[in-house]
C-alpha cells in the first residue's frame, strides 16, 4: 500500500552556473498543457524551464541586485512577479521585459501571493509590513503594519481573509470592500454616465477603448445592447436618448454616428448626418423636456396661456408639450440646435466662444444650458426656449481662475473642475446661477492629483469627482466635502447610477458599484428614503440579431466579450495552450499501468 514519487523529467542547471550558489525558490505555472513552465530562482537570476520537456527556455540574468526570494505568475494577465532580498518587487511581461518595479520595502521580501480580488499582489517583508500593489497602475494601494517581522503570507482567490506568518504568531486579516463587482467588462473604460428619464429606468452608457459603446442596467449589471464602430475609431463623446432608443456617437473626425438601440443587438446603424451642415462637431448635449401631466393640469386652471398650449400641443399632438433638442458645439465656437423631426437640419446657430466648444451640459427643468472650452476661463450660461426660433439666449458669463477640465450641472448650480499642473491646483468651483453665488473650499480638501471625471445627482443635490490619485470626493451644492472614498486603484470612469446616490466606478476595465449606505452620512441615508422614484425595474438584454454570425471575428469578440486570458492569442497559440498532457502517448501508457497496478 505504499506509494512513491517517480522522477519523470530532470531539469539540469546550466554548466556556466557559479559554484556554491543554490536555488532560492521555485514556481510552477498553474496550467496543464505542454507549454507549462517552471520558474526557478537561482541567486540573482530567474531560469525558465518547460515542464513537458525539461529544457531551459531562457535565463533572466540579474533580475534583482540580491538573491531572488519569491516568484509568482499571473496567468490571466500573463505577468511574472519576482521579489528579492533587496526589498524590491518586479513585474515582467510574457517576453520577460520589465513592466513595473515596486519599491517600498526596506528589508528582504519574504512572501508573494495574488490578491484575492482584482489584479493586485500581496507582499510581506522583514520590515514588519504587508503591502498590496496594483499590477495595472504600478502603485502601492494598501499597507499593513504587523509590529513584528513577517516571514510569509498566504491568500486564496475568492477568500475574504489572508494570513501573514511571523516567527511568534499568525495574523489573520479580513478585507473590507467599499465597492463590489457589478459587471466584468475587461476593456478599459474611457467615459461613463447615466441617463435620467422619468419614463425609462436608469441606464449606464459605457464608452470603451475598443470603439464600442455598451448600454447596461445598473440594477442587474447586464449589458442591454452594444453599438460597434470600426476598431480604432476615436470616440469623443456619446449621447443616449433613452425614450426613443437612439444613440449619438461623436467621433474624432467631427462626425456624428447614429444608432438604434431599441432593436436587436448589436445596435443598428442609422443614416449619417449631412456632412455639409454638421461638420467639425466637438461637443454634444441632449435637452429632454418631459411633461409632468398632473402638475401642468393643475397649473392650467390659473394660467390661460398654458391651457391654450396644452390644447394646441407640440408638433400637432394635442395635450403634449414634450420636446427633445439636440444641441452641438463646433470647432468654430458656435452652438447649433439640430432639428430631426422631418429633415436633419440646423434650426438655430449662435456664436458662443472664440475657440472650439468642448463642454456642454443642460437642464430641461430650469431651461439652462452651460458651455465652456478648454482654452479660455469662461463658462457661458444660456436660457433655452425650446419652442422659439431663437432657441438660445445668453444670460451670463462666469469668469474662472483656470480653464475648464470638467463641467457638470445639478439643480440650480454648475460645478467646474480644473487641472493646473504647474501649480498642482486640482480644485472645483460651484456657481449658483439663481442666487449668483460662488462656492469654493479650502485647498486642504482638494484632490492631490488631476481630476479625471465628474458626475452630478439632482435628487439629492450631490457632485462627485474622481482623480488619478485613486480617490473619489463627494461634494454638496455649497462645495462642502461630504466624504472622501479612497480606492486601491485608479478610477477610469465615475457616475451615479440611481436616484439614491449609488455610484458606479470603472476600475481596471470592470464596473464596480458603491452603494450609498457605504459612504453617505447617516442623515443623508435617511433622506434617500424620501427621494421620489422614477420608473424602476430590471431591463432584459436585447435579442441578438440573426445575422450576428457573419460579423468579423473582432466584432464578435467585442459583442459577446472575450476572457482576458485569451486576449491577444492567435488561433495557433490558443491551440498550443489548450493541448493537454492527457493527449500524449506517455500519459496514456501511464494510465494503463496505473489501472493494472492499482485496484
Amino acid at each position: 500500500g505504499s506509494k512513491e514519487l517517480k522522477s519523470r523529467i530532470t531539469m539540469r542547471m546550466p554548466d556556466k552556473c557559479p559554484a556554491g550558489e543554490a536555488i532560492t525558490c521555485m514556481y510552477i505555472e498553474m496550467k496543464k498543457s505542454r507549454s507549462q513552465r517552471c520558474f526557478v530562482g537561482f541567486h540573482r537570476s530567474v531560469m525558465v524551464y518547460t515542464v513537458y520537456t525539461g529544457q531551459l527556455m531562457t535565463t533572466m540574468r540579474n533580475a534583482h541586485t540580491r538573491e531572488v526570494s519569491c516568484l509568482l505568475h499571473n496567468r490571466t494577465l500573463r505577468l511574472l512577479c519576482t521579489a528579492g532580498r533587496d526589498g524590491s518587487v518586479r513585474v515582467w511581461d510574457d517576453t520577460y521585459n520589465l513592466q513595473h518595479s515596486f519599491c517600498g520595502h526596506t528589508a528582504p521580501v519574504t512572501g508573494l501571493q495574488p490578491y484575492p480580488h482584482g489584479p493586485s499582489i500581496i507582499t510581506s517583508s522583514m520590515d514588519e509590513t504587508v503591502r498590496v500593489w496594483n499590477l495595472f497602475s504600478g502603485l502601492e494601494v494598501d499597507r499593513l503594519t504587523t509590529g513584528h517581522p513577517v516571514t510569509g503570507v498566504t491568500a486564496h482567490a475568492g477568500q475574504e481573509n489572508f494570513v501573514s506568518i511571523s516567527p511568534a504568531c499568525l495574523d489573520v486579516w479580513k478585507m473590507n470592500y467599499i465597492y463590489q463587482l457589478l459587471t466584468p467588462l475587461d476593456v478599459p473604460v474611457e467615459h461613463l454616465y447615466y441617463t435620467q428619464h422619468p419614463k425609462v429606468p436608469v441606464r449606464l452608457v459605457v464608452q470603451c477603448s475598443d470603439s464600442a459603446i455598451r448600454i447596461a442596467s445598473p440594477e442587474s449589471g447586464q449589458f442591454l445592447t452594444t453599438a460597434l464602430l470600426p476598431v480604432g475609431t476615436e470616440i469623443v463623446s456619446t449621447l443616449h436618448e433613452a425614450e426613443e432608443g437612439r444613440l449619438y456617437v461623436l467621433t474624432g473626425e467631427g462626425q456624428v454616428e447614429r444608432f438604434d438601440t431599441a432593436g436587436d443587438c448589436p445596435a443598428k446603424k442609422l443614416a449619417p448626418w449631412p456632412a455639409e451642415e454638421l461638420s467639425d462637431i466637438t461637443a454634444l448635449c441632449l435637452y429632454e423636456f418631459v411633461m409632468d401631466k398632473e402638475a401642468i393640469h393643475v397649473a392650467s386652471f390659473d394660467d390661460p396661456w398654458l391651457k391654450v398650449a396644452l390644447e394646441v400641443g407640440h408638433d400637432g399632438h394635442p395635450g403634449s408639450m414634450e420636446k427633445t433638442l439636440l444641441i452641438a458645439g463646433n470647432q468654430h465656437g458656435q452652438l447649433l440646435v439640430i432639428d430631426q423631426r422631418r429633415k436633419i437640419r440646423v434650426s438655430f446657430s449662435i456664436k458662443a466662444h472664440e475657440g472650439p466648444v468642448h463642454h456642454l451640459v443642460c437642464s430641461a427643468k430650469l431651461d439652462i444650458l452651460a458651455s465652456a472650452t478648454r482654452d479660455d476661463r469662461t463658462v457661458c450660461l444660456w436660457r433655452v426656449f425650446p419652442n422659439c426660433e431663437e432657441t438660445l439666449n445668453l444670460t451670463r458669463r462666469v469668469l474662472l481662475a483656470r480653464p475648464t477640465a470638467h463641467l457638470a450641472l445639478c439643480q440650480q448650480s454648475i460645478c467646474v473642475a480644473w487641472n493646473h499642473e504647474l501649480t498642482a491646483d486640482y480644485s472645483t468651483l460651484i456657481y449658483d446661477f439663481v442666487t449668483k453665488e460662488r462656492y469654493t473650499h479650502s485647498p486642504d480638501v482638494d484632490h492631490a492629483d488631476s481630476i479625471t471625471d465628474i458626475t452630478a445627482l439632482d435628487s439629492l443635490g450631490l457632485y462627485a469627482t474622481a482623480s488619478s490619485g485613486g480617490d473619489i470626493r463627494v461634494w454638496s451644492l455649497e462645495n462642502e466635502l461630504i466624504r472622501t472614498i479612497q480606492l486601491n486603484a485608479i478610477a477610469q470612469g465615475l457616475s451615479f447610477c440611481s436616484y439614491q446616490a449609488d455610484l458606479v466606478v470603472a476600475i481596471d476595465g470592470h464596473l464596480h458599484k458603491i452603494p450609498s449606505n457605504m459612504y453617505l452620512p447617516r442623515q443623508m441615508i435617511q433622506m434617500t428614503v424620501a427621494v421620489s422614484m422614477a420608473v424602476c425595474g430590471v431591463e432584459e438584454p436585447r435579442r441578438v440579431a440573426a445575422g450576428t454570425g457573419i460579423l468579423p471575428e473582432e466584432d464578435k469578440c467585442r459583442l459577446i466579450g472575450l476572457p482576458s486570458a485569451l486576449r491577444g492569442y492567435t488561433p495557433a497559440n490558443m491551440e498550443d495552450e489548450t493541448a493537454s498532457l492527457e493527449d500524449t502517448d506517455e500519459w496514456r501508457e501511464e494510465q494503463r499501468l496505473r489501472r493494472l497496478v492499482l485496484p
